[in-house]
């Protein structure tokens, strides 16, 4: 029969213990998946201004998906409670490590591994893209390398808005990403946005309804009708 250390089998049970302990805070909460569906929402509705500036609905895609990679970069360093410069290497490390199989897969190797030519074209346009689209006739080949800006544009905002929105109990802050997105897609996008004023007002609607369920978040009834602070929400 087998001996087992007693010194080891304790430090397995403590190595499962902290590898569960980790799980479990990692594992959001619903004011996270709250704050994120708020972002994602918001991230899409900005996104629509980019319809007649590509041939086909791939960007929308492609927003979404660097919104969500954000979101979770954002929730490991907030979790952890890791500075949140940290967040913004996160997201840049994703941006190059994974901008090949979200946003320029024919030039990453079996369209998901970064190569060379990848890596240089995500520099390339992550830095002067923004002016060529913007001189370049619409609408643009929805399959374009141009897909690394709003591939860019919403992995920043997917990051740095749920950091704060999560970071901070104010309610307004967490706004300011989702609306620096809808100005820079109008500031990008077509002469004339088709969807314009479906955006304002759902975007308006997003807005007061997540500023409304944070504030509320910030104040809880007791029993003599004091509004007090309650931590964490």
């Amino acid at each position: 029969m087998k001996v087992v250390n007693p010194s080891t089998a304790t430090r397995g049970a403590q190595t499962r213990s902290m590898t569960m302990t980790r799980l479990l805070v990692l594992r959001p909460v619903r004011e996270d998946l709250v704050d994120a569906g708020f972002m994602v929402l918001a991230v899409i509705v900005a996104l629509l201004g980019f319809r007649t500036t590509f041939d086909s609905w791939f960007f929308l895609a492609v927003g979404v998906a660097g919104a969500l990679l954000g979101i979770v970069a954002a929730h490991v360093a907030n979790t952890q409670r890791w500075h949140w410069l940290v967040t913004l290497l996160m997201a840049a490390a994703i941006f190059f490590g994974l901008g090949g199989a979200v946003a320029v897969p024919q030039d990453a190797i079996g369209g998901v591994v970064p190569s060379l030519a990848t890596l240089t074209s995500l520099a390339t346009l992550g830095v002067t893209g923004w002016k060529d689209l913007l001189t370049t006739l619409p609408p643009v080949d929805g399959a374009s390398p141009y897909l690394v800006l709003p591939y860019l544009m919403t992995l920043v905002t997917g990051a740095a808005g749920y950091s704060v929105a999560r970071r901070t109990r104010r309610p307004w802050p967490a706004l300011v990403m989702p609306l620096a997105l809808f100005a820079t897609v109008l500031l990008l996008g077509g002469y004339e946005p088709p969807f314009l004023l479906v955006q304002g007002l759902g975007l308006a609607a997003l807005c007061f309804a997540w500023l409304t369920i944070r504030a509320g978040r910030r104040r809880r009834l007791v029993g003599d009708g004091r509004a007090v602070e309650v931590r964490g929400l």
